[in-house]
Order: structure tokens, then sequence, then C-alpha cells
């Protein structure tokens, strides 16, 4: 999973879940695309920390990364409802 966060016209943040697996050159860079729930500002207000969780790299709950994109899509849409 990957994700970069634009904000008027500006990268504020960026993510990907597994550096490296698709081409080991791009490692060092996605290593730096760790996630910053704080990107997100009033979207994660009073929730950074579950933000954090499904961002953990080392979290092994997820089988596939689609049920990690899963669970960030329904984190977004459930703070903007």
């Amino acid at each position: 999973m990957a994700y970069w966060l634009w904000l008027n016209g500006e990268l504020v943040d960026s993510y990907w879940s597994s550096p490296g697996y698709f081409n080991k050159l791009d490692a060092r860079e996605q290593e730096r695309m760790s996630g910053d729930p704080q990107a997100f500002g009033p979207l994660a207000a009073g929730r950074a920390k579950e933000l954090l969780d499904i961002l953990k790299r080392e979290k092994h709950d997820f089988t596939f990364e689609a049920s990690r994109l899963q669970r960030f899509a329904e984190f977004c849409t459930s703070t903007m409802a």
C-alpha cells in the first residue's frame, strides 16, 4: 500500500508499506515514506494513534496489503462523516 497526501499543491506526507518490495533500488527513498498522522490535521484529530497503528510497517495483522488499504479507507471515510 502506498499513498501521497497533497495539500494546496504541496506534498505533505507519503507512505509506502513495504519499501523495496517491487524494486530494491527504490527501497531507500520508500523507507522515508513512513506516514505521519499529524499531516492529516483535522481528519485525524484525536485519532492519530489509530492511524499510526494502521500505518505501522511492523504490524503483521495484515495478510494482504489490501486489508491495510481497507482499514485506511474506513478510517478516512469515518472521519469525514
